[in-house]
């Protein structure tokens, strides 16, 4: 007969019945707007045919590999590194040196302002610029 419309969990199908039908008749269906397994199904049921003997040695082939990407990875990112610790490194003295160049001009202005001594300008000025002057030998 014609298809009948039911629900099911509330979702429409079609309802095909066919009574009487002679043995042996074969019958043809064509099945349209179905749902595809996703990718996550399609691995999960083909993890479930694999053996258990199987399953650990694909295991451990599976962390090799990761352990080898890691350690490749690991192994370019450490040889840039010295490069940039060396930019560091520098970029850290220019920091210094600026810094103790701001130091000498704070302690003119103190020495200008009359809140130190002669000596004490002299002996701190002379401080601060072997300082930078080794800073400048790096």
């Amino acid at each position: 007969g014609d298809p009948e419309s039911v629900e099911i969990g509330e979702r429409p199908y079609q309802l095909l019945e066919a009574l009487e039908l002679p043995r042996g008749t074969q019958i043809s269906l064509g099945l349209s707007g179905l749902v595809e397994a996703s990718l996550g199904d399609r691995i999960g049921r083909g993890a479930r045919g694999i053996r258990l003997e199987y399953a650990a040695s694909i295991g451990l082939a599976l962390l090799m590999i990761l352990v080898i990407a890691y350690a490749v990875w690991h192994r370019s990112r450490s040889r840039q590194q010295p490069v940039a610790l060396e930019a560091s490194a520098d970029s850290a003295v220019d920091d210094e040196r600026q810094t103790v160049r701001g130091m000498l001009l704070d302690l003119a202005r103190s020495f200008r302002a009359g809140h130190l001594s002669e000596e004490e300008y002299q002996r701190r000025r002379r401080v601060l610029a072997s300082r930078l002057a080794s800073r400048f030998r790096e």
